[in-house]
C-alpha cells in the first residue's frame, strides 16, 4: 500500500470524524428545539384546560403553576429565552391576540374572548400578588426583603438584603459571562469543524481522483 494511498485513507477517516461531530451537535440542536416546542404546546393546551374548567381564581392558578412547574425546565431548557410562569401565560395571550383563532385553536385549543381576558385577569392578578414574579426565586427573596424593610422601617434588614443581593448579583453576572464566552468558544469550534469537514472533503476527492488515475 503506497504512501498516497495511506494518506488517503487516514484523510477520509479524519473527514468523517468531523462530519459526524458536527452532524451529532446539529441533530442535538434540532432535537433540543423540538423538546421546548412540544413542551410549550403541551403547557398551552394545558392551560387552555385549565381556564376552560373552572372559574375559581385560587384553584385557576394552583393548577396553571402545577402545569408549568413540569415543563419549566424544558421551556427554560434555553436560557437566553427563559420564561417565568406569569410571562408565560402573557406570551399565550399574545399568540391569542396576534394570530388568527384557527391557528391558535389547532395548536393549543379553542379558547374564547372571555377565556382569554380571564387568562389576562390571572396574570394581572399574579403581578399584584407578587411583584417580583418575573424574576427567579433568588432575586424576587432579596427584593421582597428590601420592600418589608421599608414597608416596616427596618434599616438593618434593608441594608443586609441590599448587600446580598449586591454579592449575588456580583457572582451571577461573572458567571454569566463565563458561560457565554465557553457557548461562543464551542459554537466557534462547532463552525470551524463544518469547514474543515468541507475542506478535507475536497481533498480527499482530489487524492481519490490523483490515485484512481495512476
Amino acid at each position: 500500500m503506497n504512501a498516497t494511498l495511506l494518506t488517503t485513507i487516514g484523510l477520509l477517516i479524519l473527514g468523517y470524524v468531523f462530519a459526524a461531530g458536527y452532524l451529532y451537535w446539529a441533530f442535538s440542536a434540532i432535537q433540543r428545539r423540538r423538546r421546548i416546542e412540544k413542551a410549550k404546546i403541551m403547557f398551552g393546551r394545558a392551560v387552555a384546560s385549565v381556564i376552560r374548567g373552572t372559574r375559581e381564581l385560587d384553584d385557576q392558578i394552583a393548577q396553571l403553576e402545577r402545569h408549568y412547574e413540569t415543563r419549566a425546565s424544558i421551556l427554560n431548557a434555553n436560557k437566553s429565552r427563559s420564561k417565568s410562569f406569569d410571562r408565560a401565560l402573557w406570551t399565550l395571550i399574545e399568540e391569542f391576540d396576534t394570530q388568527e383563532n384557527g391557528a391558535f385553536a389547532k395548536r393549543y385549543g379553542s379558547l374564547t374572548i372571555e377565556d382569554r381576558n380571564r387568562l389576562y385577569a390571572i396574570v394581572v392578578g399574579l403581578e399584584r400578588r407578587r411583584p417580583f414574579a418575573k424574576l427567579s426565586p433568588r432575586w424576587a427573596n432579596r427584593l421582597q426583603d428590601i420592600a418589608t424593610s421599608l414597608e416596616n422601617g427596618d434599616a438593618a434588614l434593608g441594608r443586609r438584603s441590599v448587600d446580598e443581593l449586591f454579592v449575588e448579583l456580583t457572582l451571577y453576572e461573572e458567571t454569566r459571562e463565563k458561560i457565554e464566552k465557553e457557548r461562543d468558544r464551542k459554537h466557534t469550534a462547532f463552525q470551524w469543524a463544518g469547514i474543515s469537514a468541507t475542506i478535507i472533503a475536497g481533498i480527499i476527492g482530489v487524492a481519490l481522483t490523483i490515485v484512481y488515475a495512476n
